[in-house]
């Protein structure tokens, strides 16, 4: 079985996320026995490590139906950050780029290219404006989502593996293959736009 990625319920209400319960839904759905109920609706999940597929999956879990597939990497997706509001993706791929998606319509936003090798995670602001992303090119790039365009890019000692964004949009937590975590304060420069009124 492909390793599923899961990345945001919406509309769960207060039902908690029973990780088992899914885990038994998705295994149901790779094998094609699609027949999955539950009181989950929408769910965004994208094969990796063990799929050459190249796709991101949007799943109604209520109907155990397939709403659509995502289709634009040239290589496996590696992760998968979803806005607040839930309308938009973001995917991080081993072809070295992160795509930007519309998840109403199914289509492709943009295209986000810099780094130089596989893109190994993505972590959005809260106001879905900012994105992180790392790398094994050893870097933390910094990108603006409405313009397209890279803000800034942060070089480590090691392949980056992981990062997050914290609330106050100014911090990020990244790690490397190292071993190190590192916790980045960006002076002088707000991640999100709810961050600027912040002393």
């Amino acid at each position: 079985m492909p390793n599923w990625g899961v990345m945001k319920c919406l509309n769960c209400g207060s039902q908690p996320l029973d990780l088992k319960r899914l885990d038994r839904m998705l295994q149901a759905a790779y094998r094609s026995s699609i027949d999955i109920k539950d009181s989950y609706d929408f769910y965004v999940l994208w094969r990796s490590m063990a799929s050459n597929d190249n796709t991101l999956k949007v799943w109604d879990l209520e109907s155990g139906k397939e709403v659509r597939t995502l289709v634009g990497h040239q290589s496996w997706v590696r992760a998968v950050a979803l806005t607040g509001d839930g309308r938009r993706a973001v995917s991080a791929s081993d072809d070295k780029t992160l795509k930007v998606w519309d998840l109403e319509s199914g289509k492709e936003v943009r295209t986000l290219e810099g780094h130089q090798d596989w893109v190994r995670a993505v972590a959005l602001t809260g106001d879905g404006r900012r994105a992180v992303s790392a790398s094994d090119d050893g870097t933390l790039k910094i990108w603006d989502l409405v313009s397209g365009s890279m803000i800034a890019s942060i070089t480590g000692d090691s392949y980056i593996l992981s990062c997050a964004i914290a609330p106050d949009g100014l911090t990020i937590v990244a790690g490397e293959a190292s071993g190190r975590v590192h916790f980045l304060h960006l002076e002088g420069y707000a991640l999100s736009q709810e961050s600027k009124s912040h002393p």
